[in-house]
């Protein structure tokens, strides 16, 4: 068990920890959400430890979750009473499944639109049963109350925030990660690094977030520097495990900010997946900062052991331009105009606001224009 002194999750976390799973589940009614890689899995799990009986499953869960992927679930679900519902798998299982536990705990059969909606509003008793075990190590949603739904015929994201969301218990077992590909093992690694700093340039700043922010953004830059030379470095996995768990409990005090904001068009439009997203901004926002404010990265710069922002900056710099963040977000976006006709949906509510300096969209180009080129 890790102490979580910054939300009401518990956590479990360590290699070979899944096994605290089934000795907890057995004879008990269990709905599991994942996909169908995920299921392959799991029942190879549950046979193992002679769980066959009250398993129910949800296993077609794909990136993105959209209302109405989940209106189809609101709609055929009959059963919805269980006594865990545990969602196993990357950011995407990990948001349906808040949003899913959150539906079947309420009395009546609310429409998702009405639930988004009216997410505050809902003052019905909620039995909180949801175990939440992250297959990825970037989103840190296995620690944070907020759950991303995509209206896909507007291209629009839309961010769900509730303490309801919170899962009762987290375990995250870096083993999960060990054979997860390059691509993803490297995206979701940018998006922790990317996590942990947003919540340092953020006006919801809180001093026992930013200390375990540090300890995150640690942990990715090793991680990723070391998975960059060697997929299967398990240190590295490790790593990155506990740096994704780190920032996700560092932004569920202070939800994330710009880069973030101008990410989710570039995935609505362009599929540029989350995490490389958020990195595309991210040292031009890092250079803005250090412009205006000299000594804001002091703590982190101590922390590194490092001499200056310059030496933070290149450090950054170097291992973005190992993983191609620059190349491989250009390749998506094609030209430059595409994404400057984008501008105007890149200052999200509750995120772009939360960034510590002013913004327009003047800014905004200018930060685009930086990254781009």
């Amino acid at each position: 068990m890790i102490k979580n002194l910054i939300n009401p999750t518990k956590i479990i976390f360590g290699e070979g920890e899944l096994k605290r799973l089934f000795s907890l589940i057995k004879n008990k009614k269990v709905l599991i959400i994942c996909s169908k890689r995920g299921k392959l899995f799991l029942t190879t799990k549950l046979k193992k430890h002679k769980i066959r009986k009250n398993i129910f499953w949800i296993d077609d869960v794909k990136s993105n979750p959209s209302v109405r992927y989940l209106e189809k679930i609101n709609r055929k679900s009959r059963n919805r009473k269980f006594d865990f519902i545990i969602g196993c798998g990357g950011g995407s299982v990990l948001d349906t499944s808040k949003v899913i536990s959150l539906m079947f705990s309420l009395n009546k059969n609310y429409k998702v639109n009405y639930i988004i909606e009216n997410i505050n509003k809902l003052t019905e008793h909620f039995k909180n049963n949801l175990i939440a075990i992250p297959t990825t190590a970037g989103t840190g949603s296995e620690v944070t109350p907020y759950a991303t739904v995509w209206d896909t015929a507007k291209k629009k994201k839309l961010s769900l925030n509730h303490k309801k969301l919170f899962p009762k218990l987290a375990i995250v077992d870096p083993e999960l990660t060990y054979h997860l590909p390059s691509e993803p093992t490297q995206n979701s690694g940018l998006d922790a690094l990317n996590q942990a700093f947003e919540s340092l340039w953020n006006k919801n700043y809180n001093f026992k977030a930013s200390i375990i922010a540090y300890r995150a953004i640690k942990l990715s830059l090793k991680g990723l520097d070391m998975i960059s030379e060697n997929l299967n470095n398990k240190k590295a996995r490790y790593n990155l495990s506990k740096a994704s768990l780190l920032a996700g409990l560092c932004i569920s005090k202070t939800r994330t900010s710009i880069c973030h904001s101008i990410s989710y068009p570039l995935t609505a439009y362009f599929k540029v997946p989350h995490g490389l997203a958020c990195a595309f901004t991210m040292l031009a926002i890092m250079k803005h900062i250090d412009k205006k404010n000299k000594n804001f990265f002091n703590k982190i710069i101590k922390f590194l052991n490092l001499k200056s922002n310059k030496e933070l900056i290149k450090q950054i710099s170097r291992i973005f331009k190992k993983l191609k963040v620059k190349n491989k977000n250009k390749k998506l976006i094609g030209n430059f105009r595409n994404i400057l006709q984008l501008i105007n949906q890149m200052q999200t509510p509750g995120r772009s606001d939360n960034f510590i300096m002013p913004i327009n969209e003047k800014f905004i180009k200018s930060i685009l224009t930086k990254s781009y080129y």
